[in-house]
């Protein structure tokens, strides 16, 4: 039955199932409200470390209950990540083998992957997402994302004062997060690898 809220809860039970059916601890459960105006509230559990994040629109970003300041947010002085440079930051990104063929996807990630101090793959984008959110990686961007891979993370971004974009390249979506000149830098970079 359908609800009559205008809200949607979008869920992903395991974020990083390679990761999770192979040993790793960089794995999570994500969750995210959303409704007619975009995202509202994320979620982002990840059992193994017993850690939490949350955040959105009318809930500050934060971390097992510890408010996070990485990029500022409202009522909190600018911690400084929101200006640092993309050639300054480590970039979380994901490609399967198989994209990396094909030069319609490659390129772009090519150009935002080459444009970065360095580059992290770990395998889940609600875990790197969270950690974008928290400082402990500079900013993110992958293609072809479903919501659930998406829309926690971007929620407790937000909440934490950073900016998210998505950017259509070569017939492609790419998402996009982190401080609001990484994300600008990042959105540049990828347009740059355009096939016209």
């Amino acid at each position: 039955m359908d609800g009559t809220s205008g809200r949607t809860w979008v869920i992903d039970p395991v974020d990083g199932t390679y990761n999770f059916l192979h040993g790793s601890t960089y794995w999570c459960s994500a969750i995210a409200l959303k409704d007619s105006s975009g995202v509202v509230l994320g979620g982002i559990f990840q059992p193994e470390e017993d850690k939490l994040w949350l955040g959105g629109t009318a809930r500050p970003a934060t971390l097992n209950g510890e408010r996070l300041t990485t990029f500022g947010g409202a009522g909190v002085p600018d911690a400084g990540r929101s200006d640092t440079p993309l050639s300054e930051l480590g970039a979380a990104t994901y490609i399967h083998p198989t994209w990396l063929a094909d030069p319609m996807c490659a390129m772009p990630w090519h150009a935002a992957a080459t444009s970065a101090a360095a580059l992290r793959m770990f395998g889940s984008g609600s875990c790197d997402l969270s950690r974008v959110a928290d400082g402990e990686l500079g900013c993110w961007f992958q293609h072809s994302c479903p919501e659930w891979d998406w829309l926690p993370g971007k929620a407790i971004v937000l909440a934490a004062g950073g900016a998210a974009d998505v950017v259509r390249v070569n017939g492609l979506d790419w998402f996009v997060a982190g401080g609001t000149t990484a994300v600008r830098q990042l959105r540049a970079a990828l347009e740059s690898g355009s096939v016209a």
